[in-house]
């Protein structure tokens, strides 16, 4: 799904899309910097909100610069024989004002965002996964990433090895289905264990989310606990004469049946989750309990709501979710497509029938920032937003699985 945007990208090259150069190997070790954010976040949920001073405004950037680096994650996936390894994106926030600037994958050129900076402080960060989409890159949501970590955010985003820009072949490997969640939780376990001479090791605290765009956000919600529809696997293999479900039969046909749930991921945030054509069927959603955003988009031609959007919100139950619909979205409202400047996505997501692209990117970022802290943290000061009654959300559609309603 992110295939077309990513040809086009490409021909960026080295040249400026948007900052400056170079992705290092290793972050530099220093004394960092006051930690006072992390624990005014943490005080925030224990003491209540007379006793804690209030966060920063989640409209706007953080107190903190933006650090980045990339990292190997090599793992053995349940059933599978080979080692796979994969190449992980990670934002921090920094007390550094000036170095190496950041480019993501020699297309996109970040002049604020500094390569192999020390991180702030020595407290534990709060932790955001992201999961990208089909054919695409791991920094595809750069913006949502940069600006939770001047949040003071560590987020980390796995290149899906054989589903990138860089490796896909355009003919979807089933096995895609379930390695995926197993990269999602690697990736965490990887930053869990850092060795002590890492800079960042020790800095994954005990607040976990997981967010992704498209076969990201299928990701997301199987993670968070969704069933996957071996039913309609076994009905759709059995009609298959290519050999591409041999890769479905025993033992993975069980470990599809169990799931990939990872109860580490306190809150989720798919964006235009796809469906996959019923693999996640109806009802599939119906056994995740972690609070979810869910944002969809009325004009996406890609994950189109009524076979994806519509039946995965269908299944949630509970009324700690949130569906947060666009009337003006596309697919690639959802990611930083657009900002190429290239025409990519102009019949879905970008270009003047869409909501205006500096709009779209604020509320998107608002609203994962304001799900998490209220979620993760106790932040009762982001409820008017989550609650539709801050100007930012006007002409959204906010729903809960038990009612409806237009906002504003």
């Amino acid at each position: 799904m992110w295939t077309r945007w990513l040809m086009v990208a490409a021909l960026c090259g080295s040249v400026a899309c948007d900052g400056a150069s170079g992705v290092g190997d290793a972050l530099d070790s220093g004394p960092g910097a006051d930690s006072a954010l992390m624990e005014v976040a943490d005080s925030a949920a224990d003491a209540g909100p007379d006793a804690a001073a209030p966060l920063p405004d989640i409209t706007v950037d953080g107190p903190f610069s933006v650090g980045f680096r990339t990292l190997e994650v090599s793992y053995t996936p349940a059933t599978f024989d080979a080692v796979r390894s994969l190449q992980v994106a990670v934002w921090y926030p920094t007390e550094a004002t000036s170095g190496p600037t950041a480019t993501y994958e020699e297309l996109v050129e970040r002049d604020a965002v500094f390569t192999d900076a020390p991180p702030a402080g020595d407290a534990p960060f709060p932790v955001l996964v992201f999961s990208h989409g089909n054919g695409g890159i791991a920094e595809q949501n750069w913006t949502l990433c940069e600006r939770l970590a001047t949040h003071g955010w560590l987020v980390v985003a796995p290149a899906h090895k054989g589903n990138t820009f860089f490796d896909f072949d355009k003919k979807l490997d089933p096995v895609m289905f379930l390695l995926r969640p197993m990269d999602v939780s690697a990736t965490l376990d990887a930053m869990e264990a850092l060795a002590p001479g890492d800079p960042l090791s020790g800095r994954v605290g005990e607040h976990i989310a997981l967010a992704g765009h498209s076969f990201g956000g299928y990701t997301t919600l199987v993670v968070g606990g969704a069933a996957l529809d071996v039913d309609f696997v076994d009905a759709t293999c059995a009609l298959d004469t290519s050999g591409a479900c041999e890769l479905w039969t025993e033992p993975r046909r069980q470990l599809a049946l169990a799931g990939f749930r990872d109860d580490r991921f306190e809150a989720l945030v798919p964006m235009a989750p796809s469906t996959h054509g019923g693999l996640l069927g109806e009802g599939a959603t119906g056994s995740i309990t972690a609070p979810t955003l869910m944002m969809t988009g009325d004009l996406d031609l890609t994950t189109p709501d009524a076979t994806n959007g519509d039946i995965l919100w269908g299944g949630m139950v509970g009324s700690q979710h949130l569906r947060l619909g666009f009337p003006t979205a596309g697919h690639y409202t959802f990611s930083n497509a657009c900002e190429l400047g290239l025409g990519v996505g102009a019949d879905d997501g970008c270009g003047e029938a869409f909501i205006a692209r500096d709009r779209a990117l604020a509320i998107l970022d608002a609203f994962t920032l304001g799900w998490l802290r209220y979620h993760l943290m106790g932040d009762a000061s982001v409820l008017p937003l989550l609650d539709g009654e801050d100007p930012l959300a006007d002409g959204l559609v906010l729903s809960r699985p038990t009612t409806s309603s237009q906002i504003r």
